[in-house]
């Protein structure tokens, strides 16, 4: 042992400026992986801070209206549990609320207001953010207190410390709320929204026979307990279908689904990353080899064994990769430092960037098995160096001619390696699928690449003849190099191929992320007031009072409401239908809409909507496709509503898929105009309003215009919600988007490195044609015409292998939407073309201005 380890020392000592690639492989790679799994880890915390805002809770059960005492003593046993820390009760209500000066004037009409009512608790995450710096505590509510929104002041023209009354009883305003937890993007219903106390709402008969009340019971736990708590939950309720259970982590919320969706592809970039850096040292280990094999050759001559001989370089490799990951701790220390300054006030998450032990520990372990793993395979290459090797010169014969599956050690090793390999793989991406998606796609890939690489030098060698009609010595040199022996073909095609493949995809998904993530909030665009119970001969003066106020005229919906009783013929009973299946659907109250044309965001699935303003004797309808795949209603299927105790029986004629996305409005039933022209309707319009906080407070008045011109109208204010969307996208988009530059600047740093190595190979050709008389001009042409050719073709074939793998994981691993982006494969085999020329002149210049006597003698 002592012995491997003095020639493992030596051998580094001797060879360190060849080895030194090899080290920073592994410092890039392992300080990357530290520094992504750190950044990870940090935002993992500030997103989860974040989804429990967004639920005020750990864990939340609700249901639509108050459970019995029965559900209620099974709840309280479960939670009574050591995991649980708190708990409180929250009810949502709708009621109509008017100024108490005027509530006897009959010209004054009151407002519909959506009522929180909470206990002290409330919330247990998020913060309550109230007007003119007051702080919210719960005694603002107790005695019939409450906080509102600003645009409910204004629709009621009342203020601070003035009184309302709310069904029959007084409560005055006590403060007025800017921002609130709770309130995911999209969450927001046609009403004003208030918050009051629990205990008051019982009082003031807000729950009495009627009445319309969510409930919610809002759970604090320990940490890391919430999933558990969350099944356990579902399990012991999993015949109430009409109680809903869920914690911060479930997806059931776009922006936590989109958030969690970031967290895979920031997993997906530690992976590539890792991949990146053992392309690299997998170069590097095939050229050192390659360079010592007259010292391992006289080594062999000398009574040493294969097995010695490879203990020594794998002992090299290990104390390479050990040194390796210890600066690439360093590196990552200096990445988290310099993060924070790139970020500085443009991360409304509260991130605390640190490095994490559980990081570092992982960063130093994968650095070394990388190394090993990726060593191993190009190592035992030294089993097939000969003795013969110190007398005359030669290379490796080539593996394609040699029996590998007699090769029993070969095989082992190569089964191993898969092993490690998906292991790692696996535990970096956070799931075996993907991580057995990218361990196939660099499978596949290094078989495309060894086969271009074959069929290259084959057909070069086959047209040998017709080359030499090349005009130019530089070109006829720069091809023949392609095929000659000591060609690197296969190792510049594999390293850059394989690199250019990780670093297409790693774009081509950040592109397909952020275009799944971020939802349409164009300040300059999105609708940011929505409108609501405009009556009918209010519609054509409201649209006129829009246009004038904000220059631009409003879309005004028609909608009704109703609820399905018939299904070809059969009665709807929602209590028939088996827990979980469509219950919910069934026995829901649908909003219905009538309109010739369909909308933007809209697709047609089956059948053909109707495009025309005439009507049929039969009722037309188009429903959405989760009525589709739920209530498996299908074309010609005919479906009853009960609108306000009129039935109507109308046919599906088109199924639809709606972008809920980016929809302003939408629909589950939409009817072909006619059989609803004459139903009981309520119009509802989204429009942009006038920007707020303006010296002249342009959308003040606009309020108080509307409400004084259509004090019916209630109008809902989202302004707020969409700008607390608009951080969150925007930041997070960011984030995104500077990792994916850090993947491009260290898959680059590392194709480099690799590309550089392949120079030892061209020093001695060089120097022999300079002795000859050749000029500088020369050689260059004859490296960038080698160079050229390896490059795009290596560059053709990563960027379109690139497009398969990032539709088999966004389809696959993050269950996301895909497109087609050609121009970033165009610039792909682009860069890389320019990399390979560039790094393959400038690594070989000092060959072009050294004497060649040197280079001759060192060789």
């Amino acid at each position: 042992m002592q012995f491997i380890l003095n020639l493992a020392y030596r051998e580094m000592r001797s060879s360190w400026r060849r080895l030194i690639f090899f080290f920073l492989c592994i410092a890039i790679g392992t300080g990357s992986i530290v520094a992504l799994r750190s950044l990870l880890q940090n935002l993992k915390v500030a997103v989860n801070r974040e989804a429990r805002a967004l639920l005020t809770a750990d864990v939340q059960v609700s249901a639509n209206n108050l459970p019995d005492e029965a559900i209620r003593q099974r709840l309280k046993q479960i939670l009574n549990a050591p995991e649980v820390i708190a708990q409180s009760e929250m009810l949502e209500t709708a009621t109509m609320v008017s100024e108490a000066r005027s509530a006897k004037d009959p010209q004054v009409t009151p407002k519909l207001v959506e009522f929180k009512a909470v206990q002290a608790d409330f919330p247990y995450y998020g913060t309550m953010v109230m007007s003119e710096g007051a702080t919210y505590r719960h005694d603002l509510l107790k005695g019939r207190g409450l906080i509102a929104r600003q645009s409910l002041l204004t629709a009621l023209n009342v203020n601070i410390g003035d009184q309302v009354i709310v069904n029959e009883q007084t409560f005055t305003i006590r403060g007025v709320v800017e921002k609130e937890p709770g309130s995911s993007i999209g969450g927001f219903n046609f009403a004003q929204r208030a918050f009051m106390d629990y205990d008051d709402a019982v009082a003031a008969g807000l729950l009495g026979f009627g009445s319309r009340a969510r409930y919610r019971l809002l759970v604090k736990t320990r940490d890391n307990t919430a999933q558990a708590l969350e099944e356990k939950l579902k399990q012991a309720f999993r015949q109430d279908a009409f109680l809903s259970i869920r914690s911060f982590r479930s997806t059931q919320d776009r922006l936590s689904n989109s958030l969690t969706r970031v967290e895979d592809f920031l997993s997906l970039i530690g992976l590539v990353i890792l991949v990146l850096g053992g392309i690299g040292i997998s170069s590097v280990t095939r050229v050192f080899i390659s360079q010592k094999m007259k010292t391992i050759a006289i080594l062999k001559t000398l009574g040493s064994r294969n097995a010695s001989v490879l203990a020594i370089y794998l002992t090299q490799v290990l104390l390479l990769g050990l040194l390796g990951s210890l600066l690439g701790l360093a590196l990552a220390k200096f990445t988290v430092i310099a993060v924070p300054a790139y970020f500085k006030g443009r991360l409304p998450l509260d991130i605390e960037f640190t490095l994490t032990w559980s990081a570092m520990a992982q960063g130093l372990g994968i650095g070394v098995l990388i190394s090993l793993l990726f060593s191993l395979l190009p190592l035992l290459e030294i089993r097939r160096i000969k003795p013969i090797l110190v007398i005359r010169s030669g290379e490796i014969p080539d593996a394609a001619h040699q029996a590998w599956w007699r090769d029993r050690l070969r095989i082992a090793v190569s089964l191993l390696v898969t092993v490690g390999l998906l292991a790692l793989a696996s535990w970096q991406a956070g799931s075996l699928k993907v991580g057995a998606i990218f361990l196939a796609g660099l499978a596949a890939m290094t078989l495309v690449l060894n086969g271009a690489a074959w069929l290259l030098m084959r057909l070069l060698r086959r047209w040998m003849k017709g080359l030499r009609a090349l005009p130019s010595f530089a070109m006829r040199q720069g091809v023949n190099s392609l095929y000659r022996p000591g060609n690197q073909t296969r190792i510049i095609l594999l390293a850059v191929g394989l690199g250019v493949f990780f670093i297409v995809a790693v774009r081509l998904l950040q592109i397909n992320l952020l275009d799944e993530f971020a939802i349409d909030l164009n300040a300059a665009e999105r609708a940011d007031l929505y409108l609501v119970d405009i009556q009918r001969d209010q519609v054509e003066p409201l649209r006129a009072f829009v246009k004038n106020a904000t220059g631009a005229e409003p879309l005004l919906i028609p909608t009704i409401r109703s609820r399905i009783n018939q299904i070809n013929g059969q009665d709807v009973n929602p209590d028939r239908v088996q827990v979980n299946d469509q219950r919910g659907l069934l026995g829901r109250e649908y909003v219905l809409t009538y309109r010739n044309a369909m909308d933007e965001v809209e697709t047609t699935l089956a059948g053909q909507f109707w495009n025309s303003p005439t009507t049929t004797e039969e009722a037309e309808i188009s429903i959405e496709e989760l009525l589709n795949k739920e209530l498996k209603l299908q074309l010609n299927d005919r479906v009853t509503f009960d609108v306000l105790g009129k039935q109507i029986t109308a046919r599906v004629v088109h199924i639809r898929r709606v972008d809920w996305r980016n929809a302003r409005t939408g629909f589950l039933v939409v009817f072909r105009p006619g059989p609803l022209d004459q139903a009981p309707t309520m119009w509802v319009s989204a429009i942009k309003g006038p920007a707020p906080n303006t010296p002249d407070k342009a959308r003040a008045r606009f309020q108080r215009d509307l409400v004084a011109a259509f004090p019916n109208v209630a109008y809902i204010d989202v302004f707020d919600i969409l700008e607390v969307a608009r951080d969150i996208i925007g930041n997070v988009s960011l984030t995104v988007s500077f990792v994916g530059g850090f993947v491009f600047l260290s898959g680059v740093l590392i194709l480099i490195g690799s590309i550089a190595m392949t120079k030892f190979h061209r020093l001695y050709e060089s120097a022999i044609l300079k002795t000859l008389g050749a000029q500088r001009k020369l050689i260059v042409t004859t490296l960038l015409v080698e160079y050229g050719v390896l490059g795009l073709l290596a560059g053709a074939l990563g960027s379109s292998a690139a497009i398969a793998l990032t539709w088999a994981v966004c389809k696959y691993g993050l269950e996301i939407g895909w497109r087609f982006i050609p121009s970033v494969n165009l610039w792909g085999v682009a860069l890389a073309a320019l990399v390979v020329m560039l790094v393959g002149v400038v690594s070989s210049w000092d060959v072009l201005v050294k004497k060649p006597l040197g280079i001759l003698r060192a060789e």
